[in-house]
């Protein structure tokens, strides 16, 4: 178990080491806000986002363009029976140098609707841009409170392990004298080893989050104490007592998800297929070509004149009559792959929708949780304590009695302190949902 224990913190440590360049050496990290900030600036996946963004701009160029004329050039209306003697253009009439230009046009206004359909993809990936960074933001907030929790709860286990040497150590000459049972001091030994393995296993959990951490900060994070500027703190307070201003039903929260980067970016692709729509529409319509034509001819009329040239002007159009198989096809297909795009905008809504509903009840219930942690559990817990330790003294307890107080009155302290970090990481939740 040992052994696995050090692999884990060896990888951890490996792992954050690998990411402790990321960070310039010249970081300075000194709230939540400036972490978020490093860790948005840093992000590889905005240069990605940047990329597809010039990407569809560029494509969406490409696309609504004209297709490129067409040049040809040849001999025309050559008799075959002197072609052995070689090209001449005055043995017939009709013979000629032919110079053409064709150019062809595109269905309908499908070059316009192009553009906008890439348009939309671009300002698609700003909102995933956008998305990205308050994902980014969650995840260093979740784990700055997930990492101010388990040094909070060090310092708790650090300090009763403390109080509980303290106390073993002030009645040792009882121990010795004999006025203390021995099963008293195996179970202070008992309690004092159960503190340190729980020491042991939130250190595990700190290098853990540290490791994490440092994907995203450097390697500042293997030094960095969140508590110092007092946001896991301040905001567990001001949630608890009520003094953060609260979303007004669901038509408030929905408002607000609606501005979301995750919806606006589905609301883009909604706005991509629409276009896809009108050029799978545009198929019905037909698609025309302008071919021009210059004949040189170098022939002779009878009076001894040249004859003239020739000059063609073609106009090709193709005819979309027999459009069951084709272009019923392409518009049925574009108008279900928008429908299938809003259904999926719904369902996000609803999904993050029920988060939010979800989230706020949460929030509700751990800050009426914590208010009674405060009021009465820990406040007894800690008279408990102190009237176990008098009866002890006074040797109408057993020390066990006595330890069991201390014990207990840990528990509740560290459970008022995952509520608070569950708290915390509830409204960095909600600040996701509403874009902050």
């Amino acid at each position: 178990m040992r052994f696995k224990t050090s692999l884990l913190a060896a990888f951890w440590l490996a792992s954050g080491l690998a990411n402790a360049q990321i960070a310039p050496p010249n970081a300075v990290i000194q709230d939540l806000a400036s972490a978020e900030a490093l860790a948005v600036g840093q992000d590889p996946m905005r240069l990605n986002y940047q990329a597809q963004q010039a990407r569809w701009l560029a494509e969406g160029t490409l696309k609504s363009q004209l297709p490129d004329p067409m040049l040809k050039f040849g001999f025309a209306n050559l008799p075959m029976d002197n072609l052995g003697e070689g090209i001449g253009l005055d043995q017939d009439p009709m013979s000629q140098f032919t110079v053409g230009f064709s150019q062809p046009f595109t269905r309908g206004d499908s070059r316009e609707q192009t553009r906008k359909a890439f348009t939309e993809k671009s300002r698609q990936s700003q909102s995933q841009q956008a998305l990205r960074a308050l994902e980014v933001r969650l995840t260093v907030r979740q784990l700055w409170y997930q990492l101010s929790y388990s040094l909070n709860a060090e310092q708790l286990l650090k300090q009763q392990l403390d109080a509980l040497k303290q106390n073993l150590s002030n009645d040792m000459s009882s121990f010795q004298l004999g006025n203390r049972q021995s099963q008293d001091l195996l179970q202070a030994e008992l309690q004092q080893d159960r503190l340190r393995e729980k020491l042991r296993a939130n250190e595990q959990q700190i290098q853990q989050l540290r490791a994490q951490l440092s994907r995203w900060l450097g390697e500042i994070a293997w030094s960095l104490d969140p508590r110092v500027s007092g946001e896991y703190q301040q905001v567990a307070a001001t949630v608890t007592e009520g003094n953060q201003p609260q979303l007004q039903g669901v038509s408030q929260l929905e408002s607000q998800l609606m501005a979301h980067p995750a919806l606006q970016s589905a609301e883009r692709e909604i706005s991509f297929q629409q276009h896809q729509q009108a050029i799978a529409q545009s198929a019905y319509s037909p698609s025309y070509k302008l071919d021009v034509n210059y004949g040189l001819r170098n022939s002779e009329l009878p009076n001894g004149d040249k004859r003239s040239d020739l000059l063609s002007v073609f106009i090709t159009m193709d005819l979309p009559l027999f459009t069951g198989q084709r272009q019923d096809q392409g518009y049925r297909a574009a108008v279900e792959q928008k429908a299938s795009a809003q259904a999926i905008r719904d369902d996000l809504l609803r999904r993050m929708l029920a988060e939010g509903q979800s989230a706020l009840a949460q929030q509700k219930v751990l800050a009426e949780r914590i208010r009674l942690y405060d009021t009465r559990l820990i406040p007894l817990a800690k008279d408990q304590t102190l009237a176990a330790k008098q009866a002890y003294q006074s040797n109408t307890a057993a020390f066990s009695r006595f330890i069991m107080a201390r014990v207990e009155e840990l528990g509740l302290s560290l459970e008022r302190e995952k509520l608070k970090r569950d708290l915390v990481l509830i409204d960095a939740q909600l600040n996701f949902l509403q874009g902050l």
